[in-house]
């Protein structure tokens, strides 16, 4: 009867306690893994970080060593080898030129050249002359045997153009009476003409001129007449 108590009230017990755990949350831990403990090593060289150079080392950093500069060449700092071979052969090459030739003799020493002045290519009518070309010499035709046999006389009125030499560059008969007798003779005497050239301000000019012929059966073995306009 005893042992029956005794085994209930164990029972009760444990049933108590087992309630207890459940409600205050007692709760159990697995045991943790066995983590190996840290060995620390000392390094004896220099540290990483001690290779950077500080902002205070690189603004003291010497600048670069320049070799002496040469005899005869221009000191320049800091430039390349290059540039300053350059410099130097620059004032090689400036010592070696010749020197200076002296200055040339004022204006008023030197030879005065007349330059010739460019032709007028216009050629001026007889109104616009203000003197007229004049022949060198008699004008003289010859008479036209026909004429001369039929004892006729005429006149022949000539274009002819003088260049600023006096030179009869082109004859042209403008007006003839009667036609088809005096043209050619009077062509022909007019070519180998030579004339004083006209003027015009001052200076020689081309001039383009009529010029009347004349021609006398009574008076034919002395120069024909003529007459400018």
């Amino acid at each position: 009867m005893e042992d029956a108590r005794s085994r209930l009230v164990a029972a009760i017990a444990a049933s108590a306690a087992l309630h207890w755990v459940l409600i205050f949350g007692i709760t159990v831990r697995a045991p943790e893994p066995s983590i190996p403990p840290l060995v620390g090593r000392l390094q004896t060289g220099p540290s990483p970080l001690a290779d950077s150079p500080s902002p205070a080392s690189v603004a003291r950093r010497p600048e670069p060593t320049v070799p002496p500069t040469p005899p005869g060449m221009s000191s320049v700092r800091g430039a390349p080898l290059m540039q300053v071979a350059a410099i130097a052969s620059a004032q090689q090459a400036t010592e070696a030129l010749p020197a200076p030739l002296p200055a040339p003799p004022p204006d008023s020493a030197l030879p005065s050249v007349a330059m010739p002045l460019l032709s007028d290519p216009t050629w001026y009518t007889a109104a616009q002359l203000d003197l007229y070309p004049r022949a060198l010499g008699p004008i003289r035709p010859v008479y036209p045997e026909q004429a001369a046999a039929l004892g006729i006389g005429g006149e022949v009125t000539l274009l002819v153009m003088v260049d600023e030499r006096g030179a009869v560059e082109e004859v042209s008969a403008a007006e003839a009476a009667p036609e088809g007798y005096f043209e050619a003779a009077a062509v022909a005497a007019l070519r180998a003409i030579r004339f004083d050239p006209a003027r015009k301000d001052d200076r020689s000019v081309r001039s383009r001129i009529l010029i009347k012929v004349s021609f006398d059966p009574a008076a034919r073995d002395r120069p024909a007449n003529s007459a400018a306009r």
